[in-house]
C-alpha cells in the first residue's frame, strides 16, 4: 500500500534528492604541490576571533577519558605520533603579520605525552587533584604561531586505571576530528600491541586540500546560488535575537559558563 506524497513533500524530496546528487558529484582534488597554503573559511572566522581576543583558551576543544587496563606508555605515545603524522592539519602553525595569518604545516615531530603519578595520591582525594590538574591545563591557551597545537597529558591513578587529557585548538580541528583521532588512536594502540605497524595508508587529500578546493570554489564563483538563497531568506529587517537567562551577565566577558 502506497501513501500518495502531498506536492510540498513531493517539492522537499526533490529539492534533497538534488543536493544529494551535487555533493556526491563534488570531487576535491590535491592542491598543486608549488601552490601556498591558504585559510579555509572555518579558519578564518577562528583566526579573526582570535586575534579580537588573544591569550584565552575559548577555542580549546577538550577531551577527558578514563582508561581502563594496563597501559603500554611507549606504545601509547607511537600510537599517538602516528596520527600526527598522518594527518598534516596536526602539525600546522601561523604566522601572523599584516591581514590574514598563513598556515603552515611542518614536517613530522615526535609529540611528547607527559605523565603525571597520582598513584601515591588518597584514593578520596585522587581524582580531585586530576580533575584539578586537568582543569588547569584545559585553560592554558595555545601559542598558534608555534606547533603542536595540541596536546595530550595522562593522569596515572593506578596500575591499571589512566585519565587522558587531549586538548586540542579549533583552528586545526572540531568535534568530529576528536572522534577521529580517538578512534585512530586506538586502531594503531591495537595494532601495536600485536606486533603490527601503527603505520595507516596516507590519506588521499589532507585539510589544505580541502582549504585550497574551497577558496578556489568561491573565486569562481561556485558557492553564487546558496549565497544568493541565504541573501534572499535573511533579507529585509530582522528581529533582535533576546534570548532569556537564568544567570546575570558579568560586567566583563569571561567565556567561562555558570554550569
Amino acid at each position: 500500500m502506497k501513501e500518495e506524497l502531498s506536492p510540498a513533500k513531493k517539492a522537499l524530496l526533490a529539492q534533497w534528492l538534488k543536493g544529494r546528487a551535487q555533493t556526491q558529484q563534488q570531487h576535491i582534488p590535491k592542491r598543486p604541490a608549488d601552490s601556498p597554503l591558504v585559510l579555509s573559511f572555518p579558519q578564518q572566522r577562528q583566526l579573526f576571533l582570535e586575534m579580537l581576543d588573544r591569550g584565552t583558551a575559548v577555542n580549546n576543544l577538550t577531551v577527558l577519558l578514563e582508561l581502563k587496563g594496563k597501559l603500554e606508555f611507549e606504545a601509547f605515545e607511537a600510537s599517538a605520533n602516528a596520527i600526527v603524522a598522518r594527518h598534516e592539519a596536526l602539525r600546522m602553525r601561523f604566522s601572523f603579520g599584516l591581514g590574514m595569518p598563513v598556515p603552515e604545516v611542518l614536517a613530522p615531530f615526535e609529540l611528547e605525552i607527559p605523565i603525571v603519578d597520582l598513584r601515591e595520591e588518597a584514593g578520596d582525594e585522587q581524582e580531585a587533584i586530576a580533575r584539578r590538574l586537568a582543569e588547569e591545563a584545559v585553560r592554558q591557551p595555545f601559542d598558534l604561531s608555534r606547533a603542536p597545537l595540541i596536546r595530550l597529558k595522562l593522569y596515572q591513578l593506578s596500575a591499571d586505571r589512566n585519565w587522558l587529557l587531549l586538548v586540542i585548538h579549533h583552528t586545526i580541528a572540531d568535534g568530529w576530528s576528536l572522534g577521529v583521532f580517538l578512534k585512530e588512536l586506538l586502531q594503531n594502540y591495537q595494532a601495536i600491541g600485536a606486533g603490527h605497524s601503527a603505520t595507516s595508508p596516507a590519506l588521499a587529500i589532507q585539510y589544505a586540500d580541502f582549504a585550497h578546493w574551497q577558496i578556489d570554489a568561491a573565486r569562481a564563483k561556485t558557492f553564487e546560488p546558496a549565497l544568493a538563497y541565504w541573501k534572499g531568506q535573511l533579507a529585509g529587517e530582522l528581529p533582535v535575537l533576546d534570548l532569556p537567562t537564568d544567570r546575570q551577565r558579568d560586567a566583563r566577558q569571561t567565556f567561562s559558563g555558570g554550569t
